[in-house]
Formats: structure tokens, C-alpha cells, sequence
């Protein structure tokens, strides 16, 4: 187990959240150009998993948008257009003690690659990391930005030329 000083957790959280500010530029730039964006508003149940002081399992309900477009690094650096860039946000209402409502932010960037089975459907798994944000106010909860990681399934199915029904499990 490795710990680490609360400066160097100030430290590293300042440097992925300056990481994570100098992705939004090129990610603006590429919506521009034809890289396959599709947004979606994404509803859902979030398992968040934390193991600081003791084990700290909740879940609560994901209210959020999903950002996915074709990666323009890979895209351009190796001539295909099946690993997509996903981008996550959004907020997760998660019920605390005292029947208190917890607030968690958390903001995703993840990569997944793209299997067409069918004409109209596709999988989609993928995986990354990110960033979680709990406002200062909750006790119970002595970190207020938490490094994450995140993996799943993204299902779709094509309905007509613009329109797809998407499923992230």
C-alpha cells in the first residue's frame, strides 16, 4: 500500500486537473472537424467503490452527458476509425448517513474500441480514468477530489440514419 502526504495529494491533483483542462482545447477542435461526435444525456445507477480509511461502497443515481467521437490521434496516426474518445459528466446523488444526499462529480475520459456485429449494432468496451469531486461540506468524507477509473460495455443500435438507442453497461 503506498501512501501519500496530503501535499503530494494536493499536488497531484492539481497537476491531473491541469492535464485535464489542457484535453479541452483539443477536444473543442476536433468536434469542429468530421470526427464523428454524438452526444447523449446518460441516466443511470453509479457504483463507486472507495478504499481510503476501510472500504466505502455506495451507489447512487448518474444524471449526466456523454461526449463520444471518433479519436483523432489514433484516427490520424494509424488510419482507422474504430477506437472512439468517450467523455464523461456529470453528477451522482448518492444517499449519506443521516438520510443526507452526498453530491459526486465526476468527470471521465475514456477509450474504447468499436466492433460492428451487425449492420445496425455495435459494441463498444472501454476504459479510462478520471476525476470525482465532493463539495467540502460532507464529513463522513475526508478527500474532496478522488482519482477513478471507469470501464464497461457501450451498446448501440442504430434506429435510423442519426438516431441510436445507446446502452453503457
Amino acid at each position: 500500500m503506498v501512501f501519500i502526504s496530503p501535499r503530494q495529494n494536493r499536488l497531484l491533483t492539481i497537476l491531473v486537473s491541469l492535464f485535464l483542462i489542457s484535453l479541452i482545447p483539443p477536444i473543442l477542435e476536433a468536434s469542429i472537424h468530421d470526427y464523428n461526435p454524438d452526444i447523449d444525456i446518460a441516466l443511470g445507477d453509479f457504483f463507486l467503490i472507495m478504499h481510503e480509511n476501510g472500504n466505502f461502497t455506495v451507489n447512487g443515481l448518474y444524471i449526466g452527458a456523454l461526449y463520444l467521437m471518433e479519436s483523432p490521434l489514433i484516427k490520424n496516426l494509424f488510419s482507422t476509425t474504430r477506437f472512439y474518445g468517450i467523455y464523461n459528466f456529470g453528477t451522482v446523488f448518492i444517499n449519506g448517513e443521516n438520510n443526507r444526499t452526498i453530491l459526486f462529480l465526476p468527470i471521465f475520459i475514456d477509450i474504447g474500441y468499436k466492433f460492428q456485429l451487425f449492420k445496425r449494432f455495435e459494441i463498444l468496451p472501454f476504459a479510462g480514468w478520471g476525476l470525482g469531486i465532493i463539495p467540502n461540506d460532507y464529513p463522513e468524507i475526508n478527500r474532496s477530489i478522488m482519482l477513478s477509473v471507469n470501464a464497461g460495455i457501450l451498446i448501440r443500435l442504430r434506429l435510423w440514419s442519426t438516431a441510436h438507442l445507446k446502452l453503457r453497461v
